[in-house]
């Protein structure tokens, strides 16, 4: 990857340290990464831009609700994944903020 390739930040802690640094993340579930587990919304459609970082997908509080809701099938094991592969520029560099315990997100992320 080139230097000056813009990131994409990820942020799948429900807590929601990373999108709070940003200073602009939504109120909305709808508007965050739970809507791309919850409604199937591309990950394009959820970024933010971040100057002179990247872009970032905020996380929101409801993601706590992912592992009760989607179970832990391959399907949604496997979904951030899918989602950023098929994403506009699914080589640029990501890093992803994980919650601390092992579940559903995390494992997420661990496939992706």
């Amino acid at each position: 990857h080139r230097a000056d390739t813009p990131a994409l930040l990820v942020d799948l802690d429900p807590q929601g340290h990373l999108s709070s640094i940003h200073g602009e993340a939504p109120l909305e579930a709808g508007r965050s990464l739970f809507a791309f587990f919850q409604d199937g919304r591309p990950l394009s459609a959820l970024e933010l831009e971040w100057r002179n970082i990247g872009q970032l997908i905020p996380a929101h509080q409801q993601l706590i609700k992912v592992d009760s809701i989607f179970g832990k099938g391959p399907s949604v094991l496997n979904k951030l994944r899918e989602g950023l592969e098929s994403a506009d520029r699914p080589d640029r560099p990501c890093l992803i903020d994980c919650c601390p315990y092992i579940g559903v997100l995390a494992l997420n992320a661990i496939f992706a």
